[in-house]
């Protein structure tokens, strides 16, 4: 038996979606609605109520939700993809929780927002072992369960799999830079400015001279973009580059042996910039050891921001935000632009996201 209460609730849920949908009929696409209190205000409804029936919208495809931004108008249904289907999150899997990665954590949240409006459904699809994608799209078996789409994410793609993608005319977005060579579509972080402004800041706002960089995965073409960025800084700074400062991490090693290598070595360095956010915290923890104050001796900036990492450390991480998902997002609108216009293997659209240079304690800014 349903209860005079559960009827109350439902009815004004109605009306109130009714309200809003009245309220959509006079907006465009992509227009963003008022914050929910706003609107529980204006209607004179509790924020539950506006909740429940943005909610219906959401799942009718009317509307849709960004993460930390707020809720918009959707496109019309004959604007949507003609072929809803799964489309997959494809990805290295690595012995750790990867469910537990803030970066594809965000990236995830992203790709689904946007799906959410558009009957897409995403399925995430670790690659084992050996396996890439080509070998996936080559085997019958996976092939089936792959070949409606991909998106690539911490994956270095290679000829062989672009070759692959063309010839089973799969729909493929990559999250990252590609090869120069690869040709296809993805969504990227400006790693050039963001180690640009990195840069700049440790030798303009803090007179830093000797600024050491530890990075992983160096042949990875955003690595060597936020590289070229730093060394631009310096160029246009006139102070000289010196390679020893330059470190990369060696495969089964922690960013703690960089550490190392610049204290038992004795290389000289005032700053630090560590690409990766728990990376900076294995740093900044070896540095502590050796006794090196942070930041009263030596700077350090993250290159990559996650606030309950960052936020948390003592001293507070100034780091490079990179906008992780919209990456997702961006990615997602780019597979929904493919298969509303069909396979085409040559296409080749770039989307660049900027980032940005969160000020903490550990640059010397101070509290």
């Amino acid at each position: 038996m349903i209860s005079n209460d559960n009827i109350k609730v439902l009815t004004k849920t109605a009306q109130t979606r009714q309200r809003i949908e009245n309220l959509i009929s006079n907006l465009h696409p992509g227009d963003q609605l008022l914050p929910e209190g706003k609107l529980a205000e204006r209607f004179g409804v509790s924020v539950i109520t506006i909740k429940r029936s943005l909610d219906e919208l959401v799942r009718e495809g009317s509307v849709y939700k960004r993460q930390g931004k707020g809720t918009f108008v959707a496109e019309k249904r004959s604007d949507k993809i003609t072929d809803p289907s799964t489309v997959n999150l494809v990805y290295p899997f690595v012995p750790k929780d990867t469910f537990k990665d803030p970066f594809l954590g965000q990236v995830i949240n992203g790709i689904g927002d946007c799906f959410a409006v558009n009957s897409c459904h995403l399925r995430l699809f670790p690659l084992h072992g050996k396996s890439t994608i080509e070998s996936c799209l080559k085997n019958p078996a996976t092939r089936k369960m792959i070949n409606s789409g991909i998106i690539a994410v911490n994956y270095i793609l290679t000829e062989k799999d672009q070759e692959a993608i063309s010839n089973f005319k799969c729909p493929a977005v990559f999250i990252g830079k590609p090869e120069l060579h690869i040709k296809i579509p993805s969504v990227n972080t400006d790693h050039f400015s963001s180690g640009y402004d990195a840069t700049i800041h440790l030798l303009r706002k803090h007179s830093r001279k000797r600024i050491a960089v530890l990075t992983h995965l160096d042949r990875r073409p955003y690595c060597t973009d936020m590289l070229e960025g730093h060394r631009k800084a310096l160029k246009d700074s006139g102070m000289p580059e010196d390679e020893k400062l330059f470190l990369s991490l060696k495969p089964g090693h922690s960013m703690s042996a960089l550490v190392d290598e610049l204290v038992i070595k004795k290389i000289s360095f005032d700053s630090v910039i560590v690409w990766g956010c728990e990376a900076t915290i294995e740093a900044l923890t070896r540095l502590k050891h050796y006794g090196i104050d942070v930041p009263g001796k030596v700077s350090l900036i993250s290159y990559d921001d996650f606030p309950a990492v960052s936020e948390y450390s003592s001293p507070t991480i100034t780091a490079v935000r990179q906008q992780v998902y919209d990456l997702g997002y961006e990615a997602a609108r780019l597979m929904m632009k493919q298969k509303n216009s069909g396979f085409n293997g040559k296409e080749n659209i770039e989307s660049v996201l900027k980032s940005s240079l969160v000020i903490r304690e550990s640059c010397g800014c101070g509290k």
